[in-house]
């Protein structure tokens, strides 16, 4: 990428921590992340690149959303995360591009990996605690006690590992 390009998606990896952040204190606040929000930053992802670089800069933009949420849409049809955070992770990645996608979804997958690790040792201990679990749709009773305690708001998975890559991406400068 020439020097333009590299600041340019800079400044668009900081606008994906902006709203990776608004996402993580909406999903702490009420365990959901507000359609409004995840919608509207995609449109306006998608309008900044288009006016920052026409369609080659959209496409990276939905490239960047098919990479981001591909993932976690399967883990969503799995029953393991909601709906709100694959959206929030489709407009990170639209914001992210095709450039820095993959690295915000590995390093939110890892923040999610740790952050459940360390729900999984809170003391809850019944399924009746947990809010919004089926288990009888749940794929076995092992599963569905650690889902119990689990309750992770994966919005604030997805913050610090689009935080991350922001911050290394501003200090590779």
């Amino acid at each position: 990428m020439e020097t333009a390009e590299v600041q340019v998606s800079h400044y668009l990896l900081v606008c994906a921590c902006v709203v990776a952040s608004a996402g993580a204190v909406a999903d702490v606040r009420s365990r959901r992340i507000p359609n409004r929000l995840t919608l509207t930053a995609i449109a306006a992802a998608l309008l900044v690149r288009m006016m920052l670089g026409g369609w080659v800069e959209v496409k990276s933009g939905v490239l960047g959303i098919l990479v981001a949420s591909g993932a976690f849409f399967l883990i969503f049809l799995l029953q393991g995360i909601g709906a709100g955070d694959v959206k929030l992770m489709a407009a990170v990645g639209a914001w992210a591009g095709s450039g820095y996608a993959v690295q915000v979804l590995v390093a939110a997958m890892m923040a999610g990996g740790v952050l459940a690790l360390f729900y999984l040792r809170r003391p809850e201990t019944s399924l009746e605690a947990a809010d919004g679990i089926d288990a009888s749709r749940t794929v076995s009773p092992e599963l569905n006690r650690g889902m119990a305690r689990a309750q992770v708001p994966f919005g604030v998975a997805i913050a610090i590992g689009t935080l991350l890559c922001g911050v290394a991406g501003l200090l590779r400068r």
